[in-house]
């Protein structure tokens, strides 16, 4: 079943918040196990009750990207402009697969919880869910992410943050709009939108901050000084603490832009004494922050989450538009979960 469901999930990519017919196909395939099923708007959870006191969760993604798919596979995406290039058509083909195996279990040591949830790509997935999951006490809480460039088939994780805090940013730099030979006697929005992105590159570097303009809006003809422009960029580190300075040091250039930052999404760091158990269990273990973000690190220290990178070799990207999953990395990271089950056990 692991490689029908990552077809038939990868023809469904759907938004944030709107993983209507993913949902469905979960709530179908889900249906009739040994498993208490409960719906969260478009969250599925399943719960594998064996009257313990403490629970082992297994979280999957489901929401996709507003991407054109070009991998032509016989599978394609059924949607226009979207696309599952992040791998959450994967993860949650993994626990399917995990759900059937926990399925036959006759008793275990704690209960299970395979956790399905909305909306990774969008701020709020995980926050959403926390009211629902507040009423586990777990035993620890597994996450993992299928990862390109990373070797083939072998599981990391880290003892440091494994992906950074970040912060999304817009700058709304205003001038007055007239025509190019009068530049000089009216304020330029572009100019001055570069010339404070240049002053805030620089203070980025000396904290240590990774600050990136990727799209810039603005302006009306090319022979017309633009009256406004939006510079949309991102913020990250590898704490929370850092980016919260660095906002807060934005304020000096209220003057010359408008300035609006996201909430903050943590950094990710696991549960160290749990990891540390796992020491021995064919993990290789990182010692850098990846700049990419994960609401993963939403789940409390309480919880004991601990996050696992799928290596996937040279392969296309993620948020590619060729990206895909192959069967073979799936079958490593369905029988990497099986033996966390095991040694639980």
């Amino acid at each position: 079943m692991l490689e029908k469901d990552y077809q038939e999930l990868h023809k469904i990519p759907e938004l944030g918040f709107h993983e209507e017919k993913t949902s469905a196909y979960l709530w179908n395939r889900l249906h009739g196990k040994k498993a208490n099923i409960f719906r969260n708007r478009t969250a599925i959870c399943a719960f594998f009750n064996f009257h313990k006191p403490y629970t082992i969760a297994f979280r999957a993604e489901e929401d996709a990207l507003p991407i054109q798919e070009k991998t032509k596979l016989s599978y394609t995406s059924l949607h226009k402009r979207k696309m599952h290039a992040c791998g959450h058509d994967a993860h949650m083909s993994i626990l399917l697969s995990l759900a059937d195996f926990v399925n036959n279990f006759q008793d275990y040591p704690y209960n299970i919880l395979f956790v399905f949830q909305p909306s990774e790509e969008r701020y709020g997935g995980a926050l959403s869910l926390l009211p629902f999951l507040n009423s586990f006490s777990f035993f620890a809480f597994f996450g993992m992410h299928v990862f390109p460039f990373l070797k083939e088939g072998e599981i990391y994780s880290s003892f440091y943050p494994l992906f950074s805090s970040a912060n999304e940013i817009d700058i709304l730099s205003k001038g007055i709009s007239t025509h190019i030979a009068n530049y000089k006697r009216h304020n330029d929005a572009i100019d001055q939108g570069f010339k404070v992105i240049k002053k805030m590159e620089k203070m980025a570097k000396e904290r240590d901050i990774f600050f990136h303009i990727g799209k810039v809006k603005g302006g009306k003809a090319r022979n017309i000084v633009a009256d406004q422009v939006i510079f949309q960029g991102t913020i990250r580190s590898d704490c929370e603490e850092k980016n919260l300075s660095f906002i807060e040091s934005l304020q000096t250039f209220n003057k010359q832009c408008e300035i609006k930052v996201s909430p903050t999404i943590p950094a990710l760091n696991v549960d160290k004494s749990l990891l540390e158990k796992l020491k021995n269990h064919n993990i290789h273990f990182l010692k850098k922050t990846f700049f990419q973000s994960e609401d993963f690190a939403f789940y409390p220290e309480n919880y004991h989450p601990v996050f696992f990178l799928l290596g996937m070799g040279n392969t296309s990207p993620l948020h590619s538009d060729t990206f895909y999953v192959p069967l073979s990395i799936m079958e490593k990271g369905l029988h990497f979960y099986q033996t966390l089950l095991h040694f639980f056990k």
